[in-house]
């Protein structure tokens, strides 16, 4: 796919320094990413690296390698490119399976840390309901705060680690999923805006 592997990698050496420095950051620093666009800007034609035009690359290597139709498997946001190309091109399309389904209007990550709190939330009570898996282990969060200790501060304080990182970054637009959920935890700032 254009802009990874070897067709014209879209990379910033910084951006991965920042990772690889605080993997658990909310977000890229605003100035590392405008300083990445414009670093980028300079070799690529950054409105060709579309879900759009990927879409259109697949069906130009289908028609290539002589396919009248295809089948697709997808996950995360393959799924996305997965469901424009199928709408895109339905005729092209024998059969889809789409693993994780990232819907366009739910672009990663944005709302990743909202839906795995959830999951986990959800995990946690129905272990407790559960007689066989509340004896096992009586207090999973717990068990999972000692296997993975990054996890303790989400647990104590999730609403409060989303509130730190959009602190952190006022001028990004926050996701409308995570905004209603911040907002129903009555923590949105009407400073704040939402990504349209």
């Amino acid at each position: 796919m254009r802009g990874t592997g070897q067709s014209n990698p879209l990379r910033c050496p910084a951006i991965e320094d920042h990772v690889r420095a605080e993997p658990e950051a909310p977000m890229f620093p605003p100035d590392l990413v405008a300083d990445c666009a414009r670093e980028l800007a300079g070799t690529s034609d950054l409105s060709q690296y579309s879900t759009a035009n990927a879409a259109r690359d697949i069906d130009a290597v289908r028609a290539a390698l002589g396919y009248e139709r295809i089948d697709l498997n997808a996950a995360s946001y393959g799924t996305t490119l997965a469901l424009r190309y199928i709408q895109d091109f339905p005729d092209r399309v024998r059969s889809a399976v789409l693993v994780g389904a990232a819907p366009a209007d739910k672009m990663p990550p944005a709302h990743h840390a909202v839906n795995a709190k959830r999951g986990l939330d959800l995990l946690f009570d129905a272990c407790a309901a559960d007689p066989d898996c509340a004896r096992q282990y009586p207090d999973l969060r717990a068990e999972l705060a000692k296997a993975d200790p990054g996890f303790t501060p989400m647990s104590k304080d999730f609403v409060g680690m989303q509130v730190q990182g959009i602190s952190a970054n006022p001028q990004i637009p926050v996701h409308a999923g995570l905004a209603r959920f911040l907002k129903e935890q009555k923590a949105w700032n009407d400073k704040w805006k939402v990504a349209k």
